[in-house]
Order: structure tokens, then C-alpha cells, then sequence
């Protein structure tokens, strides 16, 4: 029996991009910079532990920096100060 293994579903990956981005938006952009690089170094070292592939694990990291990315401009540009 084959399942197919789904790194970050949906429903658990917003929350985790939502708090990536508003901790980045809350520094400075060279810190953030570092910061999302660590961060996605991290989710890659979990992820290769835990057995996926690792095209599987690339197709992901780009999907989850886009992600992240996407929220912090959302953040940086929203009148409010950020997502809730």
C-alpha cells in the first residue's frame, strides 16, 4: 500500500506562514533575509529527516518561501500593520 505523503497540508502551513511572515515584517529586511533563509534551511533539514524526497522537498521549500514571501509584502503593505 502507497500513500502520498504531504509535507505542510494546507490547513497547518497558513498559520506557520502567517507567523514566518509577521516576525520578518516585525525586523529589519537584512535580518528577515537571514531569517527565511534559516527558516527555510530548518523546514529542509526536518523534512529530509523525516524521509521525503528530495524533489519532493524542493518543490515545497519554493511553494513555502513564495508563501512566505507573499504574506510579508501583504504585511509590510497593509495600512492595518500586518495579517491577522
Amino acid at each position: 500500500m502507497n500513500a502520498e505523503v504531504i509535507p505542510f497540508p494546507a490547513s497547518r502551513r497558513l498559520a506557520f506562514i502567517a507567523r514566518q511572515a509577521r516576525y520578518a515584517a516585525s525586523i529589519g529586511p537584512d535580518a528577515a533575509e537571514r531569517y527565511l533563509e534559516r527558516q527555510l534551511r530548518h523546514q529542509r533539514a526536518v523534512m529530509l529527516c523525516h524521509g521525503i524526497g528530495a524533489d519532493v522537498v524542493d518543490s515545497e521549500l519554493h511553494a513555502m518561501n513564495s508563501a512566505i514571501r507573499a504574506a510579508l509584502w501583504k504585511a509590510v503593505l497593509q495600512p492595518t500593520g500586518g495579517p491577522r
